[in-house]
């Protein structure tokens, strides 16, 4: 990142899975990421670790676990303005990255009346766990529009 905050020109990441994850963290740390695009990932940590924990049986987060994760926990951090674009991409079936840690994080963003062309949510039906040619087709528009312009 070092080296790309050295020049002028817009930045944008994309992450799948874990990358998605990576993705999300990056962006709301980072002023000088125009875009980010995740893919089957999470952009609400707490949430999604909440999810894990019941999908595996595990025991809740203590307190301790919560808060570290919370100080880390790109929602936390997001700033989103009209210069700035976040799209997410999500398969419906996702058997891996539960869909309802997006559905979460853009419920939570409905409430701060960001526009739609600068935050948008896709979820794909019957897609789980994968990138589709659609995913491909809608992440390069969005990378044109948010960097390119």
């Amino acid at each position: 990142m070092s080296e790309l905050a050295r020049s002028d020109d817009p930045i944008g990441i994309v992450g799948h899975s874990t990358g998605g994850f990576i993705s999300a963290g990056a962006f709301s740390s980072n002023p000088r990421l125009q875009a980010s695009i995740v893919i089957n990932g999470s952009f609400a940590w707490v949430k999604a670790e909440e999810l894990f924990r019941e999908k595996d049986g595990r025991s809740p987060m203590t307190s301790s676990e919560r808060s570290s994760l919370e100080d880390h926990d790109p929602m936390s951090h997001l700033k989103l303005d009209n210069s700035k674009g976040l799209l997410l991409l999500h398969g419906k079936e996702d058997a891996t990255i539960p869909i309802d840690s997006q559905r979460y994080f853009m419920n939570k963003m409905s409430q701060s009346n960001i526009p739609s062309d600068t935050l948008k949510f896709v979820e794909y039906s019957n897609v789980n766990h994968q990138i589709t040619v659609g995913m491909l087709e809608k992440s390069k528009e969005w990378l044109d529009k948010n960097l390119c312009n």
